[in-house]
């Protein structure tokens, strides 16, 4: 990772282009969604076989190329989606959101629980156990993916919407446990300098951050709010945006960062 922002955008930032660019969502990397159509069946299971986790991480997160990162709440799904097919049609940028490459991790624990528990004359606390083991196995996965594909990307643009954090002075809050741990992990990432840039220009202060986005649906889940503080993030405000996409003149994705760069220094 070379270097994050902040930025603030809403539906209007698209225009009128928001429709056109909606139906783009589903084509917009097929090829890893392929992967998807394998099921559990093929991994394996069997409750005296381990199950292969390796096969299930490459089939369910799979790695791809991306030149940015899209941190967000899955509240902003629609939006992030937006802004990525916006960047790969009008810059040529590869923009990485979750749900539109990877499996949903609540979809991979159902299909890692036997459905007849009951088979196993398992207590509720045993079924609680093993369900919590599964989940357990299922978030490392997912973490590690996340820090991998977080690490390869160039840039890393975190959606900060109502949706995403409250702002409370220098630090906000989140209510999202994933935003705070991709945060958090993405402050500690190495950064790296693109090789195309180390002759030509030199370090910078600091990066870092961003965001994901869990796929709780209608569940229950605890009300627990985190600290976000986000004072060493760039800002992209929605004019800065435009800004920067009035300035790209061509579809290469790499002369469109430098252009983002330009424009914040």
């Amino acid at each position: 990772m070379y270097r994050s922002y902040e930025i603030e955008l809403s539906r209007g930032a698209f225009s009128n282009q928001y429709e056109r660019l909606k139906p783009g969502i589903s084509a917009l990397y097929p090829n890893l969604r392929k992967s998807l159509a394998c099921k559990i069946a093929q991994y394996g299971y069997d409750k005296n076989i381990p199950v292969d986790g390796e096969l299930i991480e490459k089939t369910w997160f799979p790695q791809g190329e991306f030149h940015v990162f899209i941190s967000h709440s899955h509240k902003d799904i629609e939006l992030a989606s937006c802004l990525a097919v916006y960047l790969k049609w009008r810059m040529g940028i590869n923009a990485f959101v979750d749900s539109l490459v990877w499996g949903y991790r609540d979809t991979l624990i159902k299909q890692l629980t036997p459905t007849g528990l009951g088979h196993y004359r398992w207590t509720e606390e045993q079924k609680l156990s093993f369900t919590s083991s599964v989940a357990s196995h299922v978030d490392c996965m997912l973490l590690k993916s996340l820090m991998e594909v977080m690490d390869r990307c160039e840039c890393i643009l975190f959606l900060n919407t109502p949706n995403a954090m409250t702002t409370e002075g220098v630090c906000g809050k989140t209510m999202s446990a994933w935003i705070y741990g991709e945060m958090e992990a993405a402050r500690r990432l190495r950064k790296i300098v693109p090789e195309r840039l180390r002759l030509t220009k030199r370090a910078m202060e600091n990066y870092s951050r961003v965001v994901l986005d869990e796929s709780v649906g209608a569940q229950p889940v605890i009300m627990m709010s985190h600290p976000m503080d986000t004072s060493h993030l760039q800002k992209i405000s929605s004019n800065k945006f435009v800004d920067w996409t009035n300035a790209v003149v061509s579809t290469d994705p790499q002369q469109s960062l430098d252009t983002l760069y330009s424009l914040m220094k």
